[in-house]
């Protein structure tokens, strides 16, 4: 950007403080993923800097500028930053800030590669059938046997007259033609079998489906969509991105078919704020799920802080690990509940209950303080 404008960037440059540098590095030919990334967490430490020097500074400007935030408001906001920049990223990628690998223990990446190896062999299902096909047929045509004529001359009975012998020889011969004619199904089968994959998925190019709030699915489709630019088309996905929240059933229930991936990011529903958006993904979740052919339904991964999980929906869960400290409405409700739905009922069954507590004077009874904190919080 800074070369688009005229604007040089390097050390000692002119007006050098006018540009700003996300440490992403140069990248021609990247989807604008991981520089999108670098320039939202560059605008967060902008933001966080001056809210720091806002509260630093004198209070008729913070009255005239509408900021009500105090200092421990901004230091608990940049705590929370810090714990994803500083901990949790690292968790996730494997490597810290010095580019040193963590140990397993402390890292979150061989779960994520492990699942992304298993939805790889989807992707591979069609080049490894072709390939055994292609070496099969190089096998039995060069050696003259077929597996069915090989067979019938192996446990050939020289006791059967010839007519008989010419109706069997008919039949290997039909079901080798048959083989050959089905040799990818077969294989195919076969793999889905050896690795334990769903058995009647569909055949050939498979389709994921993003579900995450705008931003992310936007990114995650990018990045997926680029990295298999230049796959050949026998080794490639269709990626499509949708908020689970919003308009994921709308979109892509209707087109949910055997063998369909679909990667979700669920928010952390053990917030009260959180709580109904959850419950509201797990129901889109429900409602993909139920669309089954041939014992088939989608396979659904999810990734999130919050351990629930039902079986019969969600396929794969991969817990992410909490790494901040935990909100005022988790410590003041005491709830252990991770499912939403029971969560928030037992959280509005402690605020029915202590609203229904009268004061010592005998005046007329109102909702505690507590009570109101958690339904202001389940209302947001």
């Amino acid at each position: 950007m800074s070369a688009a404008v005229g604007q040089r960037s390097s050390p000692g440059a002119p007006w050098i403080g006018r540009v700003w540098y996300t440490f992403s590095g140069w990248r021609p030919s990247e989807a604008l993923t991981v520089s999108t990334v670098s320039a939202h967490h560059t605008l967060s430490e902008l933001l966080l800097y001056l809210g720091k020097k806002a509260c630093r500074g004198d209070a008729d400007f913070r009255s005239a500028m509408g900021f009500k935030f105090s200092t421990a408001d901004v230091l608990d906001i940049v705590r929370l930053n810090d714990s994803l920049v500083t901990s949790g990223a690292p968790s996730l990628v494997g490597f810290d800030s010095a580019r040193k690998k963590l140990p397993a223990a402390e890292s979150q990446e061989g779960p994520l590669r492990a699942q992304g190896r298993r939805w790889a062999l989807h992707i591979l299902e069609t080049p490894y059938a072709w390939c055994l096909s292609t070496a099969y047929i190089f096998a039995t045509i060069i050696s003259g046997k077929p597996l069915f004529s090989s067979l019938r001359n192996h446990y050939w009975d020289k006791s059967v007259n010839a007519q008989g012998q010419d109706a069997l020889t008919y039949i290997a011969l039909i079901l080798d033609s048959l083989l050959y004619s089905f040799l990818p199904l077969f294989f195919s089968f076969l793999l889905r079998i050896v690795q334990w994959r769903p058995l009647f998925a569909r055949l050939g190019k498979r389709t994921i489906v993003i579900g995450d709030v705008p931003y992310i699915n936007q990114l995650i489709e990018s990045y997926v969509s680029k990295l298999f630019a230049e796959s050949y088309s026998i080794a490639s996905v269709d990626v499509h991105g949708a908020n689970a929240v919003d308009h994921l059933v709308h979109r892509f229930t209707h087109r949910v078919v055997r063998g369909l991936l679909i990667a979700v990011g669920r928010p952390d529903g053990r917030l009260f704020a959180l709580t109904k958006a959850e419950s509201w993904v797990l129901m889109a979740l429900q409602q993909c799920k139920s669309i089954v052919h041939l014992l088939s339904p989608p396979e659904i991964l999810t990734v999130g802080h919050n351990p629930y999980i039902n079986p019969s929906v969600i396929d794969t869960h991969l817990e992410l690990e909490r790494r901040r400290p935990k909100f005022f409405c988790e410590v003041l409700s005491n709830v252990t509940d991770t499912e939403p739905l029971t969560r928030n009922a037992v959280i509005r069954t402690m605020a029915e209950q202590k609203a229904r507590i009268e004061l010592v004077d005998g005046s007329e009874a109102r909702e505690p303080l507590c009570a109101q904190h958690a339904n202001g919080l389940m209302m947001t």
